[in-house]
């Protein structure tokens, strides 16, 4: 029987590193944007445990995923008489990938995250079938385990059946392959092995993981791909598997050392557009020996304002988005209405 892979990245997650024989189908993403992680010889014996194969040889090095967001890298293009569009880019990209990889056959890598296109519209579905003529490895996948209010789809029961029926698909035998290449393996790295709580953006970001940082497993899943869905236990039924609708808001996080709020609350106000105004002596919810609950209405404040221009509820970890309002008596906290 065959082990699964293993891809180590690194700290930036920028910079995946295969360590790995490509005979196998399925591996493992193994991101580090985190202070509360096992160390790296702790995960070596926690990836023994969930039989995880372990080689030295590097076969491949991934440098950089999102060139066609690089806007810099665009304009300087442009500016070369080199492309007049981004289509362009993707065009030309397209040709020189798929020639390259034609000439050397070497691997086309794909980061494939049917969540995001899905968590706009659950509606519909997406298919995961590919039609290029060269060999293709998906280089990174998934689906997050939780995410924000907000983040319809994001839960341990859409998660662990998403890379279930991932792993049953990639290890069957004979291989499925894609409509262009029937019966041809497709490496497959699942992202990732933990949960990342350092990881910037929306909730979904820092919850990806295989596992908690405690080395506990999120939910079961077998690498073998040779487990029935009925020889598994029941999953949490889903709450949040349709959009949530009503008011949110974004306040201090349980927990959170009052002396970390400052800086926060700082940057909040500073952004100016009327968001701490309320806060100023004289004014509705002013209050002179709460920090917390100051933050908490600039949070607030701050989000409803900028959400639309991709501001987060996060503040670096002291943020979390709640349904209850935290408003009190004429103090009036922003929010935001899905």
């Amino acid at each position: 029987m065959t082990k699964p892979l293993l891809i180590l990245t690194s700290f930036l997650n920028f910079f995946p590193i295969c360590l790995c024989s490509i005979i196998d189908e399925i591996g493992i993403n193994y991101g580090q944007v985190a202070n509360n992680l096992p160390s790296p010889y702790q995960s070596v014996q926690i990836l023994k445990n969930m039989k995880v194969g372990f080689k030295t040889m590097i076969r491949f090095i991934l440098v950089g995923n999102e060139i066609l967001t690089m806007v810099g890298f665009i304009n300087l293009l442009k500016q070369q008489a080199l492309i007049t569009s981004k289509l362009e880019l993707l065009w030309q990209w397209t040709y020189w990938n798929q020639h390259f990889h034609l000439q050397t056959n070497s691997y086309f890598f794909l980061d494939v995250y049917p969540y995001f296109s899905w968590s706009t519209n659950p509606i519909n579905t997406a298919a995961l079938d590919f039609a290029f003529n060269i060999k293709l490895a998906i280089a990174e996948t998934g689906w997050p385990n939780a995410g924000d209010i907000d983040q319809t789809g994001a839960n341990i029961h859409m998660c662990c059946t998403y890379n279930r029926k991932l792993v049953q698909k990639m290890r069957a035998k004979p291989p499925i392959g894609t409509p262009a290449q029937p019966g041809v393996t497709i490496p497959t790295f699942i992202f990732s092995l933990y949960d990342e709580n350092q990881k910037q953006g929306p909730g979904t970001e820092r919850h990806w993981g295989l596992l908690q940082p405690s080395g506990w497993p999120n939910y079961e899943l077998d690498f073998t791909g040779e487990k029935s869905d009925l020889e598994y236990g029941m999953l949490p039924e889903p709450l949040n598997d349709e959009p949530y609708k009503g008011k949110i808001w974004c306040v201090v996080a349980t927990g959170v050392n009052e002396m970390e709020l400052s800086p926060a609350l700082d940057f909040a106000c500073n952004q100016g557009e009327g968001i701490c105004d309320e806060l100023a002596p004289g004014k509705t919810c002013h209050k002179q020996i709460s920090v917390t609950t100051h933050a908490s209405y600039a949070f607030s404040s701050y989000w409803a304002k900028f959400r639309n221009q991709g501001a987060t509820c996060y503040f670096n970890g002291l943020a979390t988005q709640t349904t209850i309002d935290p408003s009190y008596g004429s103090c009036k906290f922003p929010s935001v209405s899905i």
